[in-house]
């Protein structure tokens, strides 16, 4: 685990803390230790470029040039570095997309829970349950709503957190509409 690596690979701007959590959390990385994986795949990639940049500057050319040598080794290291920034916002699209599109199955199922006498909660907890296999996403975001209002957390609150993570505008309006 990188829990003793916290102090070095957290931000200790808090809003930028908070905004890491936030963009890792509409990822899917819900975590204690995303953010330190997320800051330590950064500086270990940005590592693995500079060393990358090194040896193709140190064995490749036989008379090293000063210039391009710098200019490759910031290069591999800019790229380690801005590669899982990447790879996240990429997950966020996909994932996105995946639950915009599982979304209006996910509100046939409900209307039929609750046409057949089940509350929100519930129906939004069943709904998790019998989409984790073809809506893997949006059904994780179901059972996490389920949860939060289990656990007492305030009902609107919950609803903006759930229209938050998933910014689908389909969902934003359904909990417009709750509200």
């Amino acid at each position: 685990s990188l829990k003793g690596l916290a102090e070095y690979l957290e931000p200790k701007d808090q809003e930028e803390l908070s905004e890491t959590r936030k963009m890792l959390r509409a990822a899917g990385y819900r975590g204690g230790a995303a953010v330190r994986k997320y800051y330590f795949a950064r500086a270990m990639l940005a590592l693995g470029g500079l060393v990358v940049g090194l040896m193709v500057f140190i064995i490749i050319p036989e008379d090293p040039d000063m210039m391009f040598g710098g200019i490759i080794t910031g290069l591999m290291t800019l790229l380690g570095y801005f590669v899982p920034s990447y790879m996240v916002k990429r997950r966020i699209e996909g994932r996105k997309l995946e639950i915009q599109n599982a979304f209006p199955d996910a509100m046939d199922m409900m209307l039929v829970c609750i046409e057949g006498g089940q509350s929100l909660d519930q129906a939004m907890a069943r709904v998790g349950d019998e989409m984790k296999k073809s809506a893997g996403p949006l059904a994780e975001e179901f059972q996490l709503v389920s949860h939060e209002f289990r656990a007492g957390k305030d009902r609107i609150q919950v609803l903006r957190d759930f229209a938050a993570r998933t910014a689908v505008t389909d969902i934003s309006a359904f909990v417009t509409v709750l509200i």
